[in-house]
């Protein structure tokens, strides 16, 4: 169906008149008469010119030139009724690959008449051949809504997805005019170890140097981290409740150490190299202005309090030009100086909103950030920069809250809120701590860091969309 966007530029139709009073009024050409001719005729006598068309070709060209011009302002375009009848799509993940009982599966449904489509925004069809580039989190929840927005009642969803625990977020949807049927897809072979941290300790003597390892597993429901004592040695060794990793070290030299895990399964492809870091007391310096005092020490605590938590030892200084970290709580920019002192010397600098009393914006949603499980209220906000580089956390509408940028050993943080119950409920709880430990306890190496990846399955019940009154139960299957 054709409908206007802009259905009030129809009035302009009414400069259709203009070209049509000129062709009907415009009288014929006259002849002139010269010299002394007009003594040998009788006077003219004077008619009145009937009304008539005139030139109608140009006519028509003009009025069908002002009618498209006019049907561009108002900006036509082609609407597609929503079905009226009840539909059956299954969607398929996109990247993802069915085997076995889930393809057993898919292969069914398609013999049934389900329509094959993707589980991505808009539903476009879909194929097992070509299901587009894998997405690293599908809002599972945001799609099953959209999905049941648009379909009528009484139709039918087979949702193929993986089974991640961190594709659902948010509130669970109220299914009104669809059944739902979930097939959930695990992959079996898919990494789910990484380092943490490696870090040399301290000693004098080489021959009995050792590495301090953390590593974070995944299993089936779950990550937990395992810490681990090693000998500084070139070879590999079996990680204490790690299962079946090990950790091979490779170097040994005055340049430092590498380490990467390796899985008894030689299919299971090893982690990257992680450069070994020199255990050291972390200098962390806070810089507010005077109207972010209570900022400073809500940060402060939480520096204090991943100093008593971790084995990388914090203290606060106050001279920025030895600091490791820099919290600038200012609504002014950091100084020149200030930025050329972090390049040379490798360090890192974050800084708050800037510019709050004019850029500020009340907002009502939630903080997405790595470390923190429970939903963070996000109350005022100040818009990102185009250059700010690249997102580690977001608020609820995929808008980047803290984004990283990073120019060879510096590294340069932008979060735009700030830290302060005014703002966002981080200060209130241990969430702010939770959520500055990925941060300031990662070795700075000029890399962007990458959220640490959620591997955990959503178990059955978790997966089930809230029940609506007015519409059956969802069947997740």
């Amino acid at each position: 169906m054709l409908q206007l966007l802009s259905p009030l530029a129809l009035f302009g139709l009414a400069a259709l008149a203009l070209p049509a009073l000129l062709h009907l009024w415009r009288p014929p050409a006259k002849t002139v008469r010269l010299g002394t001719i007009r003594f040998f005729t009788g006077p003219a006598v004077r008619r009145l010119t009937k009304l008539r068309w005139r030139e109608r070709l140009l006519l028509a060209a003009r009025l069908l030139l002002l009618t498209l011009l006019v049907l561009l302002v108002a900006q036509p375009v082609w609407m597609n009724h929503p079905p009226t009848t009840a539909q059956r799509w299954a969607l398929l993940e996109p990247g993802l690959v069915l085997n076995g009982t889930a393809s057993r599966r898919w292969h069914e449904l398609a013999r049934a008449g389900f329509e094959p489509r993707l589980l991505t925004t808009g539903f476009p069809p879909a194929s097992l051949d070509r299901t587009g580039p894998a997405q690293p989190t599908t809002d599972l929840w945001s799609l099953l809504r959209e999905a049941d927005a648009q379909l009528p009642a009484g139709s039918k969803l087979a949702m193929f997805s993986a089974d991640r625990l961190a594709s659902l977020r948010g509130e669970r949807p109220a299914m009104r005019h669809c059944e739902v049927e979930w097939i959930s897809v695990s992959d079996e072979s898919k990494e789910r170890a990484w380092i943490h941290s490696v870090e040399l300790l301290h000693g004098d003597e080489a021959d009995h140097r050792q590495v301090r390892a953390v590593v974070t597993l995944g299993d089936a429901v779950q990550s937990r981290n395992v810490a681990a004592v090693l000998p500084a040695s070139v070879g590999k060794a079996a990680l204490p409740r790690a299962d079946r990793w090990s950790l091979e070290i490779a170097g040994g030299t005055e340049a430092g150490f590498s380490a990467r895990l390796l899985h008894a399964d030689a299919a299971i492809p090893p982690t990257p190299w992680v450069t070994v870091a020199r255990m050291k007391p972390l200098s962390v310096a806070i810089v507010p202005a005077a109207d972010r005092t209570e900022d400073a020490r809500y940060v402060e605590a939480a520096v204090h309090a991943l100093g008593q938590t971790s084995a990388t030892e914090m203290k606060i200084v106050r001279d920025i030009a030895v600091a490791d970290w820099i919290f600038w709580l200012n609504d002014e920019p950091p100084s020149a100086d200030v930025e050329r002192d972090v390049a040379s010397r490798g360090a890192i600098l974050l800084s708050d909103a800037e510019e709050t009393r004019a850029a500020a914006v009340p907002v009502l949603t939630t903080i997405n950030a790595d470390g923190v499980d429970d939903a963070v209220s996000l109350f005022r906000r100040t818009p990102p920069h185009s250059d700010a580089g690249a997102a580690i956390w977001t608020d609820g509408f995929g808008s980047p809250l803290l984004t990283w940028g990073g120019e060879g050993r510096a590294e340069r943080w932008h979060f735009f809120s700030r830290f302060h119950p005014e703002w966002n409920d981080l200060p209130q709880s241990s969430a702010l701590a939770a959520s500055l430990r990925p941060l300031l306890l990662r070795s700075g190496d000029g890399h962007s860091p990458r959220a640490s990846e959620d591997s955990r399955r959503a178990d059955r019940s978790q997966s089930q969309p809230a029940e609506a009154s007015s519409a059956p139960a969802a069947d997740l299957r």
